[in-house]
């Protein structure tokens, strides 16, 4: 018993001791703490402060900066959204090459065996002929044999008949091979022929555009040559809500320099029955089909007021307005605008409405709403799916044009 109270008298003291230790060394350090901060209050001048009005203006300035930053991430984020896209058009250009570049290979594959396919009937009918003759000559002996050869006759003129039949059936053959064969050996020749259409159609949309910029010097107006589009601001053109083009606006401005634009290269691309002088092309082989002048809105939805005031549903009804007003103003003062036609002989003039159904920046920021809201002039050209076509394109559009240059050359078989 006396041995357990002196072991517990023990261990209080040691639990006293290391309180007491803890405690000394809290005081040691809050001692330290206070001579550490007397010593930096001796060494703080007047002069190391900063007035309030300074400390505002370098908050502000921050403020600013920060906002800059998170700007110049966003525009970061959308040049890079724009480089995907990009790379994702590249990468489909490329598969539709190596598509193409497959289907020639299939194609000439398929060439070569209807080559060997040809040549095999074209001997076999030159054997048949031989066979042909050989009997024809027997036959011109047995019939100067006397009577009992009649048999042998008949029998060889049975041969000849199923030979001739045979004969006939081959030469088919060789017409149906002959003309697969000269339909395989068009497909390059076609093929050449679009792309070269292709790079017209590319050539004749920077000219257009180069033309409207010097009538219209800082106009914004922009090339997409995938999709065949001359694309204007409509925010430069209409005021929000509009769609009438006042005299002397820039819209008007715009409009004619368009006109005039088509005015000076549609013969080249078309047909007209007004077209009787001689027009030099620059190698021009494209026949367009349709021009669409088309109108394309944000998503935001019209006001009630605006609904009420001008008569419209929708921004289907706005775009379509806007459409029709920039056609009907370009074709106010260039009348043969109107006569300018397809080779089924309609004017390739048109106008469309999409409202916001077709947006080229689907984000949700006002400046891609203010892309969105735009006036696209869409060239679509005719084309063909055989070179009887393309003959046809080219004996439509070279009547009283010159510097034309052969659009494709005759596939041989």
């Amino acid at each position: 018993m006396a041995v357990a109270v002196a072991r517990r008298r023990r261990g209080e003291e040691e639990g006293e001791s290391v309180f007491v230790s803890m405690t000394d060394l809290t005081v040691s350090f809050l001692f330290i703490l206070l001579i550490l901060l007397a010593f930096f209050a001796t060494q703080f001048q007047p002069e190391d402060m900063v007035p309030l009005s300074e400390h505002d203006t370098l908050k502000h300035e921050a403020l600013e900066l920060a906002g800059r930053l998170v700007e110049a991430n966003k525009i970061q984020r959308q040049l890079e959204d724009a480089l995907a896209r990009e790379r994702g058009r590249l990468h489909q250009v490329e598969q539709e090459r190596r598509e193409l570049t497959d289907r020639l290979a299939a194609a000439e594959g398929k060439i070569a065996e209807l080559r060997e396919e040809l040549a095999l009937a074209a001997a076999t009918i030159d054997k048949l002929l031989v066979q042909i003759e050989a009997l024809r000559r027997e036959i011109e002996l047995t019939r100067t044999e006397p009577d009992d050869a009649r048999t042998r006759l008949a029998d060889l003129l049975n041969q000849v008949e199923k030979l001739e039949r045979l004969l006939e059936g081959l030469r088919k053959e060789r017409d149906r091979l002959r003309e697969q064969l000269f339909e395989m050996a068009g497909l390059d020749s076609l093929a050449a022929y679009l792309e070269s259409a292709s790079k017209a159609r590319e050539a004749l949309l920077e000219r257009l555009a180069n033309q409207i910029r010097r009538r219209l010097p800082g106009i914004q107006v922009s090339v997409d040559t995938t999709d065949g589009v001359i694309r204007f601001r409509a925010d430069e053109l209409f005021p929000t809500g509009t769609w009438r083009i006042p005299l002397d606006s820039l819209a008007e401005r715009v409009s004619h320099a368009v006109g005039d634009a088509l005015a000076e290269t549609l013969p080249c691309y078309t047909l007209s029955p007004d077209l009787d002088t001689e027009v030099s092309c620059e190698g021009a082989v494209a026949a367009i089909e349709t021009i669409q002048i088309e109108g394309h809105t944000d998503d935001v939805a019209l006001s009630p007021e605006l609904q009420s005031r001008e008569q419209m549903r929708d921004n289907y009804d706005l775009s379509a307005r806007r459409g029709a007003e920039t056609l009907r103003v370009m074709t106010r003062d260039r009348p043969e605008l109107r006569h300018f036609l397809n080779l089924r002989r309609q004017p390739v003039l048109s106008f469309a409405g999409y409202g916001e159904t077709r947006p080229i920046n689907p984000d949700d920021t006002d400046e891609a709403k203010a892309q969105n809201r735009r006036i696209d002039i869409r060239f679509i050209l005719q084309t063909p799916r055989n070179l009887l076509q393309v003959k046809e394109i080219r004996s439509q559009l070279t009547r009283r044009r010159t510097d034309l240059p052969t659009v494709v050359d005759e596939p041989r078989p």
